[in-house]
């Protein structure tokens, strides 16, 4: 069963990339949060290794040859399971797995899901928020989504066509 899901996420990410591939592939790489003259380091993703700061969130499209995408940051993962364009961006179907709190107050680990619009200020700028709904579990976390008031830029390609996919 967990092989047939795979490979229907692996199919429809492949089929958002196929249909609106020129402007997704602008949503892959390093997104960072702050002063662009801080030091930097380097990020490798599966299309290439990339300048970013300590803060940010990268969105990788193949996590380590898996045919996964998610939007990593610092200390964990969201995976990303289908992508649709909007007007001036990206909204995105997401889960994550985590604790969560039930009704009768008691925690556990658990998938929850949310949806998350990026919207596009410019083709190296933009900023991402959570999207509160039916789609979108009351306990997702959103802290990595701040909001129009947290622009993130684009971490510079420093090489590409990697093979080595250790993360750093």
């Amino acid at each position: 069963m967990r092989t047939k899901k795979s490979l229907l996420l692996i199919f429809l990410l492949f089929l958002s990339v196929s249909m609106y591939g020129a402007d997704l592939e602008k949503l892959w790489g390093t997104w960072n949060i702050g002063d662009q003259s801080v030091r930097m380091f380097k990020k490798t993703l599966s299309i290439g290794v990339y300048e970013r700061t300590f803060t940010g969130l990268v969105f990788e499209p193949n996590y380590r040859g898996s045919g996964n995408a998610r939007i990593m940051y610092n200390g964990g993962y969201y995976s990303i399971d289908e992508i649709n364009p909007s007007e001036d961006g990206f909204l995105l179907k997401i889960n994550w797995y985590g604790w969560v709190t039930n009704q009768e107050g008691e925690k556990k680990k658990e998938t929850i899901y949310g949806e998350v619009a990026v919207h596009f200020l410019t083709e190296d700028t933009f900023w991402v928020e959570l999207i509160h709904g039916l789609r979108t579990h009351e306990q997702f976390p959103s802290g990595d989504f701040a909001g129009r008031d947290t622009v993130l830029w684009r971490g510079k390609k420093i090489e590409s066509g990697v093979s080595d996919t250790n993360q750093k």
